[in-house]
């Protein structure tokens, strides 16, 4: 490929400026040199300073200048913003810098009012002023800043909210950059600039759109929507962290002006106002803000609002107002100044099981303020002071808050107790006649973890015995599904599955807010936090039960089971029931023979023993030279078994409901054999189902 030649540059550069209008074949010819250049200055630092050698010199910026303002060729236009953006990611010398920022033609690109409907030329234009505002030092970007007017800032603010992801994060890089600056001229500019009410603004545009696809029933746009809505809380947690008193002030301030009339009026006020969005999605939304957002500034009034007796009279006048249309002036709250609360009631009145469960809706009411305490008891920025007044502070931070004063030598402790009305509220959930999901179990027993089982606290007795009274409901059920044959062996076959999935939920990190109605259930793996994970297919019994409500009371057996172990200081994870026959074989073990009652079948013409022992089938693989040694190849609990048989193979078919090869053919010769091993196997089947299912039968009576 042909090298970038400076002097055939500069001779193009001439012809040009000889003509008023550019002829097309000069266009062409800039466009081809603009290109080569723009290939050798990402490698070559000769080439970036035999550039600056020539482009330094007057003439040579005015004819670039020219170009730029007069020519109306997109191409042109495209490939100037692209040698441009090339130069300003890949200078490296403050020299180069220098050059680059003193260039009249380089800095006129940021305020130059290009055609921003071509997504081509916004692509190019953000990735140039981000190169500038990440690639040049600290001192650089001040100067350039107050120096050019601000038009870096407020280029990067034009496509703040832009459709494109790559774009969007541009912008919000810029602009966070120059935040960080710290200067006092920039940051009276950004103040002054709407940049804070600008940000909050789209979190109200995002809301509005989730609330329309809420009506609309639109249900697979709202996670697009919600993650939107959660990356915005992290930039704005990003502009927190700097730690700026004014501009924390002045975020905070916009946000509850905007965001507490939506939100909490929404959950608690009067409904008719076209700002109001639905109850379950302002909980929901609240419910994140809660657990992502960092600043007591926002999450301290939120948390007054919903549910202290006494609210401050600002906050309360917030939540009833209509959200400002432009920048307003900033306000303090006065503490001291309250009235009585009307909102706490109606929210823990969303906790309250009555008929409205039957709606869906309803119930996910209640299981986002479940999510919202949660996130009270476990966001450490929450102040300290307010969550103890309001009895929603965690043990674990009364414990370490009372070390600390020990240390300190302070002796004023915290209460060492919790909201009744808030507990009272929980309990009443869980031991509503209407069964609950597991979700709404698994965080509601979080939540009591959180308040009352602290290292240095105790459960109250009256709490206790809620529990206790909880799990003897749930147990009631599940024996009524042992008494059900369609159901027993369905709930033998996941017992222990459901055990070993609730044993690696942990009560001390947060569950993550799902996104939605629809997300009820916790996933597989522990470290995966909330997703989807399918239940059993659905089969009604004969007595009404079906074998997806089994499962979810399993669950909800296990992680009350699990709390009251934690109460009691007994180990939570160990598994409830007693094996007195576990075998001490791995899959390619060898065993003696002798040492076994067998039958002989062959598998894929391989001589295989049948063994039985009370709670496994044994597989033995025989090799003549070996004997009586023989290889284990599978170890199946009879209780999971199923088996028929294909009379064109005599054979009977072994269904091991795996998911890799779930079926292992036993072949025989003689069909008399044939029938009378299936008839021992359906027996010790059967006999298996009935002993294990006697066995968790014992050790739920144990419980009641």
């Amino acid at each position: 490929m042909e090298s970038f030649d400076p002097e055939n540059f500069q001779n193009i550069l001439r012809e040009i400026r000889a003509y008023s209008v550019s002829p097309l074949e000069y266009k062409n010819s800039l466009i081809e040199e603009l290109r080569k250049l723009a290939e050798f200055l990402v490698w070559s630092e000769q080439h970036k300073q035999t550039f600056f050698s020539e482009f330094i010199r007057h003439d040579t910026q005015q004819d670039m200048v020219n170009i730029l303002e007069n020519s109306s060729d997109q191409p042109i236009i495209l490939q100037l913003l692209q040698t441009a953006t090339l130069l300003a990611h890949n200078l490296s010398k403050d020299e180069d810098k220098k050059y680059l920022l003193s260039s009249k033609f380089f800095t006129m690109i940021v305020s130059f009012p290009f055609d921003f409907t071509d997504e081509e030329v916004v692509e190019h234009y953000m990735s140039y002023i981000k190169g500038l505002a990440i690639n040049i030092s600290k001192q650089q970007l001040m100067n350039f800043l107050i120096t050019q007017h601000f038009c870096l800032f407020t280029g990067a603010m034009m496509f703040f909210n832009y459709k494109e992801t790559l774009i969007k994060t541009a912008s919000r890089t810029i602009i966070l950059t120059v935040i960080k600056l710290n200067h006092d001229k920039i940051n009276e500019y950004v103040l002054e600039s709407g940049f804070f009410f600008s940000l909050v603004s789209n979190f109200w545009q995002i809301v509005k759109m989730m609330n329309n696809c809420e009506k609309n029933r639109e249900d697979g746009k709202i996670e697009g929507f919600m993650n939107e809505f959660v990356d915005l809380l992290y930039y704005m947690n990003d502009i927190f962290d700097q730690d700026m008193p004014d501009f924390n002030s002045r975020l905070s301030c916009t946000f509850l002006a905007t965001m507490m009339p939506v939100l909490v009026g929404s959950v608690c006020g009067e409904a008719g106002e076209s700002y109001r969005i639905t109850c379950h999605l302002a909980l929901m939304i609240i419910a994140k803000v809660m657990q992502l957002v960092n600043t007591s500034l926002i999450l301290d009034p939120i948390v007054i609002a919903l549910f202290a007796d006494n609210v401050p009279v600002k906050i309360a006048d917030l939540c009833r107002a209509t959200p400002p249309k432009g920048p307003e002036e900033e306000f303090v709250i006065d503490f001291n100044i309250t009235k009585t609360n009307s909102f706490m009631h109606k929210t823990l009145q969303k906790l309250n099981p009555d008929e409205s469960y039957l709606d869906e809706f309803s119930f996910n009411e209640a299981l986002m303020s479940l999510f919202i305490l949660q996130a009270c008891v476990s966001n450490q920025s929450i102040s300290k002071s307010l969550l103890s007044s309001l009895g929603l502070l965690s043990q674990k931070d009364i414990h370490k808050q009372e070390l600390l004063n020990g240390i300190l030598g302070e002796f004023q402790y915290y209460a060492n107790s919790y909201s009744d009305k808030v507990l009272d509220s929980i309990f009443s959930l869980l031991i509503s006649d209407r069964p609950i999901k597991f979700l709404a179990f698994c965080v509601s027993c979080k939540i009591i973890y959180e308040l009352t089982c602290g290292p240095a606290y105790k459960i109250h007795k009256k709490h206790e015995k809620q529990l206790h009274k909880i799990l003897r409901k749930i147990i009631l059920r599940l024996t009524e599904a042992l008494d059900n044959e369609g159901l027993k062996k369905f709930l033998i076959d996941f017992f222990e599955t459901e055990w070993n999935f609730v044993k690696n939920i942990n009560f001390s990190t947060c569950l993550p807010i799902p996104l939605y109605r629809s997300y009820v259930l916790l996933s597989d793996s522990a470290n995966s936090g909330i997703s989807i994970r399918k239940l059993s297919t659905d089969s009604t019994g004969s007595q009404g039960l079906n074998t997806k409500k089994v499962q979810e009371d399993m669950r909800a057996f296990f992680i009350v089971y699990k709390l009251i172990k934690i109460i009691k200081k007994d180990d939570p994870n160990e598994y409830p029931l007693e094996y007195s026959d576990i075998l001490e074989l791995k899959i390619n073990d060898y065993v003696d023979t002798r040492n076994f009652i067998y039958d002989v079948v062959t598998i894929d013409n391989k001589i295989v023993y049948v063994s039985e022992t009370d709670s496994y089938l044994l597989l033995l693989e025989v090799d003549p030279e070996l004997a009586p040694a023989a290889r284990v190849i599978e170890i199946l609990p009879w209780k999971t078994l199923k088996v028929s048989t294909d009379i064109t193979r005599n054979a009977i078919i072994v269904n091991t409901q795996k998911k890799q090869n779930p079926n292992i053919f036993l072949q025989i010769k003689n069909r008399p054999e044939l029938n009378s091993l299936q008839d021992k196997i359906v027996q010790r089947i059967n006999f298996s189902i009935y002993m294990e299912g006697e066995m968790i039968r014992s050790f739920l009576e144990t419980l009641r």
